[in-house]
């Protein structure tokens, strides 16, 4: 008999835990202590009050990693979440949360580039927390999230050459050198970033390929803004570990929504 297919163990929530047990990365309330407190993230309480509340709003959450902020959001009252993971493991593990916490939430597997440019749905809130950085396109992504809804929650690294150039530890997994592209009549910088032996890791939670682009701050609110949206920044991490990062709501424009209206004829 195969022992790996079977536990003998007597049947418990817990034990779904050890399928992963050198993966996880977040502490899970009355089952895992000792790993990130994602389940406590601050940025949630931020993006709350910046939008308005989560009570009864239909969420699309992209990469939900290990369901934390999904939990988060259902313990504030989101009526419905759809969360989007493309990582076969961060998605398993996203399926053992909804059942040891018992969510409600909708855990679909794949790439959610591709739900964003084929939906014909409609959000009341995206959130987007660490997937810009992860993509090799971060502006598709960020114009497809403007497709499906109005406001957006985010939390993304961003490339500072003051700080990243040189940078002891980080300043290797650059090239910075700028390749400039065109976005809705401005151009916009992009940076390679490699993620370097971490891309082979078992545990790795980054993008689908050996590299991404990376944006600079300026870079993201200038996109959102010829998007017609105005960006609040909520917390400000220019010296995070893993390199400058921020969060932020990025709300449609009135005048955008006019746009659109007269756009289809609407008004």
């Amino acid at each position: 008999m195969r022992q790996e297919l079977y536990d003998t163990r007597f049947p418990k929530p817990a034990n779904a835990i050890d399928l992963f047990e050198d993966e996880w990365t977040g502490a899970i309330p009355a089952f895992i202590s000792k790993r990130a407190k994602f389940y406590d993230d601050p940025k949630i309480a931020l993006w709350e009050d910046a939008v308005g509340g989560f009570s009864g709003k239909r969420i699309l959450e992209l990469g939900p990693l290990e369901a934390s902020h999904t939990y988060a959001l259902e313990c504030r009252g989101a009526a419905n979440i759809l969360a989007i993971e493309a990582n076969t493991h961060a998605f398993l593990r996203c399926l053992v949360v909804k059942e040891l916490l018992h969510l409600k939430a909708r855990f679909l597997l794949g790439d959610f580039c591709k739900y964003l440019q084929s939906s014909t749905s409609s959000f009341d809130l995206i959130l987007a927390s660490g997937v810009i950085y992860h993509m090799m396109d971060p502006l598709s992504l960020i114009e497809n999230m403007t497709r499906n809804t109005s406001v957006i929650a985010a939390w993304t690294h961003y490339y500072d050459p003051e700080i990243l150039i040189g940078h002891k530890l980080l300043g290797t997994k650059y090239t910075h050198l700028p390749i400039m592209k065109a976005f809705h009549g401005v151009n916009i910088d992009l940076y390679e970033q490699r993620y370097l032996d971490a891309f082979t890791n078992s545990a790795f939670t980054g993008g689908t390929e050996a590299t991404s682009m990376w944006i600079s701050k300026n870079g993201i609110t200038t996109a959102f803004d010829r998007l017609g949206y105005d960006i609040l920044v909520v917390l400000e991490e220019p010296a995070h570990p893993n390199g400058p990062a921020f969060a932020f709501v990025a709300k449609r424009r009135a005048t955008a929504v006019s746009r659109v209206f007269r756009t289809f004829g609407l008004g």
